[in-house]
């Protein structure tokens, strides 16, 4: 089953790309430099919301195998990601830092966490998740079995 590319999506995930490597270059001179505090202020304003609302967008996850197989690769990239930096600043603490690059990597494997909960327990767990069983066949084509 081939799929058909929304190529708007991915001009979006291009633009919101560029947007993060700009945000980064300018980040040394956002309090000495107005433009650039005001630039940088704009972009974090949108771009990582947006960013994982497309992540939610595309998110996939229908049973416990196919969280644990992104687990993993979301595991192996961060460490592929972290590894050099380890090497380079001779510190544990870059795994241990928020601020490193493999935030979002992390991040993303909870969200994919939370969302195969609300998919797979909540429904069976309240009332509540009579109500949420019912938007979710709404709502999507595929359950947990």
């Amino acid at each position: 089953m081939s799929t058909v590319r929304n190529s708007r999506l991915d001009g979006i995930k291009l633009l919101l790309i560029i947007l993060v490597a700009i945000g980064h270059c300018i980040e040394p001179s956002r309090y000495t430099n107005t433009i650039s505090g005001s630039l940088y202020s704009v972009i974090y304003l949108f771009h990582m919301p947006l960013f994982v609302f497309l992540s939610g967008y595309f998110a996939k996850v229908n049973s416990l195998k196919e969280l644990k197989d992104k687990g993993i690769r979301f595991i192996e990239t961060f460490l592929i990601i972290m590894i050099p930096q380890f090497l380079f600043y001779h510190s544990w603490h870059v795994f241990l830092n928020p601020e490193n690059s493999g935030w979002y990597l992390m991040s993303l494997l909870w969200w994919y966490g939370i969302l195969l909960f609300m998919k797979c327990v909540l429904p069976k767990m309240s009332v509540w998740g009579g109500y949420f069983l019912r938007f979710q066949r709404q709502c999507s084509c595929s359950y947990c079995h």
